[in-house]
């Protein structure tokens, strides 16, 4: 949502749910308020004496001058900081004005003239990237997840106490995907980047033909501690419920792809039984399963197929819900690269971005070490932006650059630009957008996670930004 005065202000409650995970690898924040204390006084009571506070003694020393900072936190994979991290500070052209490590915190601060760029070169295994916000203003901190999570936690035995009657086959669905059992048990792996501490567990007793009959679940299953098997049993068979979101302004002959998550403890469950009859979508949900519904649309460009809108609302657990088509973002297309000057190349797009919150824009490229590490940049811009300019490095970015050579590969751009009702400007995007999505990676435009509070996200983009 811009940070427009005629649009609605953004709800504390909202922005902390979906951004005040900051404890969590997804990032997180501060709950604002304005606290206005009086102004005037009662024209019945005039002034005294008391009324004002008393001047500064001659030699009582004044306040020390506040000084513009602007500071980048890393996160390990855990949420915790990151040491060791180069982080550069760039003015407005691009020029390096700093370059220090993290510390043992994970942060790194510039105080002084306030930067225009922050950028953090992040080493991870067999990839090396380079994250560089622009639009830097003082007082940000900028946070980033510096490392993969994509450790193993080991897995859950799903244990079924009954078969179904009439069912041919179960899905038993976890937080990192789904597995599809014919008798009572089945095994579901656990992935850091995918899995929590406690995780729902859904199964759905289904017909060979892809009939859902009847749901069994349950909440909050531990992993375990040792990375190895938790035992997990499901509860009793509860029959389905019915959720139906209907597509309002749809226009003839537009297709689209319809995608519903069914969100318990944060963790959203794919529900692939989708039933479309013209412009409204049909869902057999569990029922008592949900804290909450994201159901979403992805359309597609018929002349670019690289090119794709999302349009979702997270809701509470309901027997309806609608979209409407007339408020997806303009399309985003036709990105390109000017690679002239390697270290420094020029990415651009189509479009219109001036009612998103905020853009992604990532590139691949040939760095020194390409046969042991892929190579990506990706720029964090403000709406309304077209195109980006890669700021110049310090000596000690070598490692993390462009080869120095016009005829190297560099990537076609990938372009995803954001707007959510519950983000109230581009200072917030940029500061957390790591948390704008959750935990999980946006992988593509129109394979979203689980968002963190009820409201409504748009994106449109071109091709895939990973997080």
């Amino acid at each position: 949502m811009r940070n427009l005065a005629l649009l609605v202000a953004p709800s504390a409650a909202a922005l902390l749910a979906l951004i005040a995970c900051q404890d969590d690898p997804a990032g997180g924040g501060a709950e604002f308020s304005l606290d206005a204390g009086p102004i005037g006084f009662d024209a019945s009571s005039p002034p005294t004496d008391a009324t004002f506070p008393d001047a500064p003694a001659p030699d009582a020393a004044p306040d020390a001058p506040v000084v513009p900072a602007v500071s980048v936190t890393v996160l390990d994979a855990k949420g915790g900081g990151k040491a060791g991290v180069r982080i550069v500070f760039h003015d407005a052209t691009g020029a390096v004005i700093d370059s220090k490590l993290t510390d043992a915190g994970g942060k790194a601060v510039h105080t002084g003239d306030t930067p225009a760029m922050a950028s953090a070169l992040l080493e991870l295994p067999g990839r090396r990237r380079i994250v560089t916000w622009t639009g830097v203003e003082d007082g940000d901190d900028l946070r980033i997840r510096g490392d993969e999570a994509d450790g193993a936690l080991g897995d859950y035995l799903v244990t079924l106490p009954t078969l179904y009657e009439g069912a041919g086959m179960y899905r038993v669905a976890g937080p990192c995907g789904s597995v599809l059992a014919y008798g009572t048990g089945a095994s579901l792996p656990l992935y850091e980047g995918c899995a929590r501490a406690q995780n729902p567990v859904l199964v759905t007793a289904r017909t060979f033909s892809g009939t859902t009959l009847a749901h069994a679940f349950k909440k909050g299953a531990p992993v375990s501690a040792d990375a190895g098997t938790a035992s997990v049993v499901v509860g009793g068979w509860t029959a389905p419920s019915t959720l139906t979101v209907s597509i309002a302004g749809l226009p003839p002959q537009i297709s689209f792809d319809p995608t519903l998550l069914e969100i318990s403890g944060g963790v959203g469950i794919d529900n692939p039984n989708a039933s479309i009859d013209g412009s409204s979508v049909t869902f057999q949900t569990a029922t008592g399963f949900s804290d909450a519904h994201q159901a979403s649309i992805s359309v597609g460009d018929s002349e670019s197929f690289a090119s794709r809108r999302t349009l979702t609302k997270r809701f509470a657990p309901a027997a309806a819900a609608s979209l409407d088509y007339a408020t997806l973002l303009p399309l985003v297309t036709d990105a390109a690269v000017d690679g002239s000057t390697p270290r420094r190349p020029v990415l651009s797009w189509q479009g219109s971005t001036v009612a998103a919150d905020g853009g992604l824009v990532q590139v691949s490229f040939d760095g020194p070490d390409a046969a042991d590490h892929e190579y990506e940049w990706t720029f964090v811009v403000p709406p309304g932006t077209n195109t980006v300019t890669a700021p110049a490095m310090p000596i000690e970015a070598e490692p993390f650059l462009p080869v120095d050579d016009a005829q190297a590969f560099i990537g076609i751009p990938r372009v995803l630009f954001v707007e959510a009702d519950v983000l109230p400007s581009y200072a917030q995007f940029r500061a957390q957008y790591v948390a704008a999505f959750g935990d999980a990676e946006l992988r593509s435009g129109y394979d979203l996670p689980a968002f963190l509070a009820n409201g409504t996200y748009r994106t449109t983009g071109v091709f895939l930004v990973p997080l």
